[in-house]
């Protein structure tokens, strides 16, 4: 299943943005199934959360966390991005939005950039890049929603 086939069964009107990356981020409490494109789609971080988590589920990827491979392995530098990035999330669900240099966005771009969009899943979590910043995002909207 290719990526935007995935976000597009919980999101069916959502399109791929036509901006090339979130720096435009904001909060956005519409959950309606009315957001047209990925930036509004991810303006609401329990959305992130749903598409990243149902990823890592219908992949069986989640065994990476105590399962590593050579191409992800959690280990204290991650620990502590991931620590950090929950940071970033409050301060984005307290201000609605989020600091200039945000390393959520740069994870952001690395899990939905266009070139994503029509890969495969599972060839996607097999890439190290692609791998760490999902299980980032997808554990620090956690930690951060609590």
């Amino acid at each position: 299943m290719e990526l935007i086939q995935h976000i597009k069964n919980f999101f069916p009107s959502t399109q791929r943005s036509k901006i090339t990356g979130f720096e435009t981020l904001k909060l956005n409490y519409s959950s309606d199934g009315s957001l047209k494109n990925l930036t509004e789609t991810f303006g609401w971080p329990p959305n992130l959360f749903i598409i990243l988590y149902t990823l890592l589920d219908y992949t069986d990827k989640y065994r990476l966390l105590v399962a590593p491979q050579s191409h992800f392995k959690w280990d204290d530098k991650l620990k502590l991005e991931a620590e950090n990035a929950a940071t970033e999330w409050n301060y984005f669900l307290e201000k609605e939005k989020l600091p200039n240099k945000s390393n959520i966005k740069i994870h952001l771009n690395n899990i939905f950039k266009s070139i994503n969009m029509k890969k495969c899943i599972y060839d996607l979590l097999n890439q190290t890049e692609f791998c760490q910043s999902t299980f980032i995002c997808s554990g620090t909207v956690i930690l951060a929603t609590h």
